[in-house]
């Protein structure tokens, strides 16, 4: 029952930040490169980062937004744009879903 509640929050989640590709990083190495390993995310892709807690935009060509979640995929956090050179975290967060910066101030999540 656990793993279909999570599953409907972060299709939930999905749903809200518009993205219907989800490139999940469940291992070190992959986690370790993140998006510096990788092409530049289109509008509709998001990295799912898990376990994680902490992210950095150091050696990015472009900034990102973060959405910290906790392990039922309940919004913890949310940092709209993280420019170049930057560190977010969430101590409490279980992952994180990077994607492209949050343009609009009338998006938000219903935890």
């Amino acid at each position: 029952m656990r793993d279909e509640e999570q599953a409907r929050q972060l299709g939930i989640v999905l749903a809200d930040l518009g993205i219907n590709e989800l490139i999940e990083c469940l291992h070190w190495r992959d986690r370790m490169g993140g998006l510096l390993m990788r092409p530049p995310l289109l509008v509709n892709q998001g990295l799912w980062l898990k376990p994680c807690c902490a992210i950095h935009t150091i050696g990015m060509r472009y900034p990102i937004a973060a959405v910290f979640l906790t392990k039922d995929c309940k919004v913890l956090r949310v940092v709209r744009r993280l420019e170049q050179g930057r560190v977010a975290y969430c101590l409490r967060a279980n992952s994180v879903i990077e994607c492209l910066p949050l343009l609009s101030d009338s998006w938000r999540f219903k935890n």
